[in-house]
């Protein structure tokens, strides 16, 4: 599970809200994300409190959820007060290395909390979809090379590998032998005349045939 250890360092400049003249606060600091709750013990008339608590708040959804950190004036018979507040989106924390900052309370003048963060078990950043993760059920697997966007749902990949099975053998290879008859070789080449042009008749046509 997904966790984030908080160092609770300490407080400056509280906002006093015990006495009349010189007004003090007995601060706490309480912590949650979701579900989680941590506390810090109290301190008794300090506005410059010291805690040095460390606590490993878990959750199941790191990115959508936030820090809240919210400190208190503890009180004997009447309800804690709040001394002011602040929050941190976890997605602003960086996954990677720990975080040592003062953080500014809202809701009041003055204080400021200064916290450790340490992302363990998991914290990060999750990785960004694949093309796979954002395609509708049912459409073709792209390869490489081709745009998806000319993909159609259902029509096979023009470049994809065909199937074969792996009880099908392949076709035999047969050996064929060519042979050509070749004639004797003759000392005595066959006889041909040779070309007598007197003894040859040509067609002869006059233009004067029919006067």
């Amino acid at each position: 599970m997904p966790t984030l250890r908080v160092q609770v360092v300490q407080a400056r400049d509280l906002k006093g809200k015990d006495g009349f003249i010189n007004k003090t606060s007995d601060p706490y600091i309480v912590l949650r994300i979701g579900t989680c709750v941590a506390k810090t013990f109290a301190h008794n008339k300090n506005l410059n409190p010291v805690w040095n608590q460390t606590f490993d708040m878990k959750f199941s959804e790191p990115i959508q959820g936030v820090l809240s950190v919210e400190c208190f004036d503890k009180n004997t018979f009447n309800p804690d007060e709040s001394i002011g507040y602040f929050s941190i989106p976890l997605k602003d924390i960086d996954p990677y290395n720990t975080t040592d900052k003062w953080y500014r309370l809202n809701a009041v003048k003055h204080g400021d909390v200064r916290l450790v963060l340490t992302p363990v078990d998991g914290f990060s950043k999750p990785a960004p979809p694949t093309f796979q993760q954002l395609m509708p059920p049912g459409f073709a697997k792209p390869q490489v090379g081709i745009n998806p966007g000319y993909l159609q749902p259902g029509l096979p990949h023009p470049y994809a590998p065909q199937q074969t099975h792996h009880n099908q053998l392949p076709p035999p290879i047969v050996h064929q032998q060519f042979t050509q008859q070749v004639p004797p070789p003759s000392y005595q080449p066959p006889y041909q005349p040779a070309f007598n042009p007197e003894a040859q008749t040509y067609p002869i046509s006059s233009p004067y045939k029919n006067f």
